[in-house]
């Protein structure tokens, strides 16, 4: 992907401490949807108290749960992210192809 300007820069999630209370967050960056919601697992934070936003071009978007969350509510697997983030952006998903290639997956 590189320099492909389609997708987002960052992704943040804030992750209310307690739920429904905006008082006291905690925010976690990273370059990549994948790397994010990876580490948002590995952590065990809950998905119901994080909302995940994509920044791009100075603008926050709310990206909708369904595009990081199974039917169960729990967060989906690195691979099943894929389909709904490329979907997204306007272009199919490709098994074995990914968008975010060449980006970091480290989180902040």
């Amino acid at each position: 992907m590189g320099n492909n300007e389609t997708y987002p820069y960052t992704y943040q999630a804030i992750v209310n401490i307690i739920d429904e209370d905006d008082s006291i967050q905690v925010s976690y960056f990273a370059d990549t949807i994948c790397g994010l919601v990876a580490y948002l697992k590995k952590r065990s934070e809950d998905p119901g108290r994080t909302r995940i936003f994509e920044i791009y071009q100075g603008k926050e978007t709310q990206v909708p749960d369904r595009c990081y969350l199974g039917d169960d509510g729990d967060w989906l697997s690195r691979q099943a992210l894929c389909y709904p983030m490329t979907t997204r952006y306007g272009e199919p998903g490709k098994e074995g192809s990914c968008p975010f290639q060449g980006r970091s997956h480290s989180v902040i």
